[in-house]
């Protein structure tokens, strides 16, 4: 979704971006492609799956992209705060269909409850303050990438809370994904020489 979101990002709003930027990009996204599949994280060939992982990944970067460009007028909390409020024509009657066509096979438990609602409140509102902001400030598609760091981020709370074990693939391929961001980062358009009078 990082490469996704750059990409979206320098056609919508045609930030400029070096080669070395997108060589960087595909780097780290190549290393984590690769580790997930190392990982078993491929659908096993159901079509329908893929296609509603790549539907996500493309409508979630497309949004990232509108997000952080409305965030430069008005302030994140703003921008995510309507988002929210357009957006429950949809959300209120997919969950309630949702809702009947599950609630025999699954009925969560009040701890269940309140995970979704800390999950929703803390990472998918406030989380967006701080996220489309700091894609406002950083140029979209460059701050883009500091999310390839998040699958990671994900094996080293799962460790530390969950007790998992992280194998040393899972170190190497960090620290690959580290080095794809920084190098991200650093990518600097080249600089056109302007001639001496």
């Amino acid at each position: 979704m990082p490469l996704t979101t750059a990409v979206i990002a320098v056609l919508h709003t045609h930030e400029a971006v070096p080669r070395q930027f997108w060589v960087a990009a595909s780097a780290g996204t190549v290393v984590l492609v690769a580790f997930a599949l190392s990982q078993g994280g491929a659908s096993g060939g159901n079509l329908e799956a893929d296609v509603l992982v790549v539907g996500a990944v493309l409508s979630a970067s497309w949004c990232y992209v509108l997000g952080a460009s409305v965030t430069r007028a008005l302030p994140g909390w703003q921008v995510i705060s309507w988002v929210v409020v357009i957006s429950l024509p949809v959300t209120i009657p997919a969950s309630i269909v949702l809702w009947l066509a599950t609630s025999d096979s699954y009925a969560p438990d009040a701890r269940e409850w309140a995970s979704l609602v800390l999950l929703g409140v803390s990472s998918m509102y406030f989380g967006f303050f701080a996220w489309y902001r700091g894609l406002a400030l950083a140029g979209i598609a460059r701050g883009s990438q500091v999310q390839q760091l998040q699958a990671l981020l994900t094996l080293v709370w799962s460790a530390l809370l969950l007790g998992e074990q992280i194998s040393i693939e899972t170190v190497l391929a960090a620290l690959a994904v580290i080095v794809a961001v920084i190098w991200s980062q650093r990518a600097r358009a080249p600089q056109i020489a302007v001639p001496q009078e």
